[in-house]
């Protein structure tokens, strides 16, 4: 008795109890063109069955928790129609005693976790030269090609049942295991992909992309054939550089990539006896997301001048740092917090600080900073450098030629050893200086001397000359530098007054020294404060400018040469001609005030500070009435003394009817 059950969701023949099939039946004549076999139904089919193809639902045997046997012959499909005539066993079994599958007609089988399909005479039959006693009996032929294939996450098991019947069922597919990175932390942008291989499985097909819906679709490599970046590979490793250019891209920072490692081949010792296929061995999808961007430093640490007995502190800010580390230049260098109480570091956030106490027993010390995250992303900072305040050098040049050191040096030797070419000190009416002569390009005071790394510099010094060249004619006074490239050099330039570094901005302005006359000229150098140049004549700041570069140290600063310029191969050029004196060099920056002091130790006046925002001047301050740069009582006397007097010419004015012109 047949027994056609309408599903409330769909128009199937849904067969929930036995049923028998006696004439010659065609799947498409049923509701809606197919079939299903629910628990409690059983189909038999005592005659020949015909499944052609159909559009979708149609043309589709489903078992279901029910049974279909085929006692005669089972047509798989009998026509061509151009559509898929599927059998689909999830739950059941499925038992033919003749099964035509026509390769070149679209008929396939599906066998789920539960199903079973028995076979007692397989033909795969495609029409173009084989005979249906050449494809008898071989079911490998039919799982090879595609046709009988096992649910996703399943594998086939064919049993050979004697008799020429077979069984064909399923065993849940073996799958890779142990991914790494598994997704619990954030992998490096550098990742390597890392995993075990599935039980009796030796070839494995890889697939990686950053869209879930193409792993997780166990047909996504017909979608996106990009995706799969290995094949029938036996390693259980694909290092990154082979990911990077399988996949054809480096991995980005905060993404999240999704990948798969599918079974495609095994056997051997230890597996089932059974014959395992492995056409749907889809592993699981596995996922990862990569760490956050690679560390950037954003504001580098400064060499710094210090008091002796103060604090140098270094600054550091970065972004994505998870860790700073303060290293001390030495052999080899060495994380500073193992090298005593003297260092501290301070990080908050993305700032880290570097504090160091005692600094004249640290003078000219090297550090730089370590940065880096778990990408792995790792940079250096700038190296930097370390100075207490000190007169590094001073000539005074009184009856010889050498270089005297403040006690601020510690009773230290001079590293400004200074050889002397031909020059000489004369007697002056200011004393004595050195004396250079314009025509003896060898007569210079040549130093082997080094301010190397220094952030800051002023230089001082008393000049007269003999001459003044013009015509864009330049004379050097001092040079620290072998070559063009941030040394530094006092200069005059078609007469007038330069300093400035090789390669760099300088600083000039239009005072001609007048010849026969002395001037004290004062350079400065400061990279890590306002990062200017500044002139000042005579203790006065005449002009000023900006560097051009961010930050940095003195570099080829030696040999330093007062009265011309060593251009390295001991040639002198651009020599002075007149009296230099008084030379001092500082490795720090001296105030408007301090410069000021060295210009009025020698001479008999004084520099009013007006407090205007250019520093001292030879003008009054504002209330100053008398001029001497005092505000006191005396200026008051000065003010009462015209209290109410009225000078303004205007209409209605104290000043307004007067004389016509003539």
């Amino acid at each position: 008795m047949v027994m056609a059950v309408l599903c409330s969701s769909a128009s199937a023949l849904v067969i929930d109890s036995p049923v028998t099939w006696s004439a010659r039946t065609k799947i498409l004549d049923q509701t809606d063109g197919y079939v299903e076999i629910v628990a409690g139904g059983s189909l038999t089919a005592n005659a020949r069955v015909d499944h052609n193809g159909g559009v979708y639902p149609a043309g589709r045997v489903i078992l279901n928790g029910g049974n279909f046997t085929s006692t005669v012959d089972y047509k798989l499909p009998d026509n061509a129609t151009g559509n898929d005539a599927l059998i689909w066993i999830y739950d059941g079994t499925f038992t033919a005693n003749t099964i035509e599958i026509h390769a070149d007609r679209l008929g396939k089988v599906e066998i789920g976790a539960d199903g079973t399909m028995i076979v007692e005479t397989l033909y795969q039959a495609d029409y173009s030269g084989q005979t249906a006693s050449q494809m008898r009996d071989n079911p490998a032929v039919a799982i090879a090609d595609g046709k009988i294939y096992a649910s996703p996450g399943y594998d086939l098991v064919v049993t050979d049942l004697g008799g020429g019947a077979v069984q064909v069922t399923t065993v849940a597919a073996p799958r890779a295991y142990g991914p790494d990175p598994d997704g619990t932390v954030p992998a490096p942008l550098n990742t390597d992909l890392i995993w075990t291989a599935a039980d009796c499985m030796t070839l494995q097909d890889v697939w990686f992309t950053h869209d879930p819906n193409l792993v997780t679709d166990p047909n996504f490599t017909i979608d996106n054939p990009g995706a799969k970046i290995a094949s029938d590979i036996t390693a259980t490793t694909i290092d990154n550089a082979t990911l990077v250019a399988e996949y054809g891209s480096t991995l980005q920072p905060e993404t999240t990539y999704y990948w798969r490692v599918d079974s495609a081949g095994g056997g051997g010792a230890g597996c089932p006896d059974a014959y395992v296929r492995d056409a749907n061995g889809i592993g699981d999808p596995w996922s990862f997301t990569t760490t956050q961007l690679a560390v950037q430093i954003i504001t580098q640490p400064l060499s710094t001048v210090v008091d002796a007995g103060g604090t140098a502190n270094f600054e550091i800010v970065g972004i994505q740092v998870q860790e700073f580390t303060w290293y001390k230049v030495g052999v080899p260098d060495v994380d500073v917090l193992t090298l005593g109480s003297d260092y501290a570091v301070v990080t908050v956030d993305q700032t880290s600080t570097l504090s160091v106490s005692n600094p004249e027993t640290h003078y000219g010390e090297e550090y730089y900073c370590t940065v880096d995250n778990s990408v792995p992303s790792s940079l250096d900072s700038n190296h930097v450098f370390l100075y207490t305040k000190k007169l590094l050098a001073h000539w005074k040049f009184e009856e010889n030629l050498d270089c005297e050191i403040d006690v601020a040096n510690n009773g230290t030797a001079s590293p400004f050893a200074a050889s002397y070419d031909n020059a000489a000190p004369v007697s002056t009416e200011a004393g004595y200086a050195v004396n250079l002569a314009y025509e003896n390009p060898n007569q210079v005071v040549a130093v082997s001397s080094t301010m190397e790394n220094l952030p800051q510099v002023t230089i001082s010094l008393w000049m007269k000359a003999n001459t003044v060249e013009g015509g864009g004619a330049q004379t050097t006074l001092l040079k620290a530098d072998g070559s063009d490239a941030d040394g530094i050099k006092m200069w005059l330039d078609s007469g007038n007054i330069n300093f400035g570094i090789e390669g760099n901005s300088g600083a000039a302005n239009d005072i001609e020294p007048v010849p026969g006359q002395w001037y004290h000229f004062v350079g400065v150098f400061d990279s890590i404060g306002e990062g200017r140049l500044k002139i000042y004549v005579n203790g006065l700041r005449e002009d000023r400018s900006g560097l051009d570069d961010d930050p940095f140290v003195l570099a080829n600063v030696s040999p330093l040469t007062i009265g011309g310029w060593n251009d390295g191969t001991g040639t002198i050029d651009e020599v002075f001609d007149g009296l230099i004196d008084d030379v001092r060099i500082y490795n720090y920056k001296l105030t408007d005030e301090q410069i000021a002091s060295l210009y009025v130790d020698w001479v008999d006046t004084y520099l009013c500070d007006g407090g205007g925002l250019d520093g001292l001047s030879t003008e009054a301050a504002p209330f100053d009435v008398n001029g001497d740069c005092t505000i006191d009582l005396a200026d008051f006397a000065a003010a009462a003394a015209v209290w109410l007097e009225c000078a303004r010419v205007e209409e209605g004015g104290c000043i307004f009817d007067l004389p016509p012109l003539e």
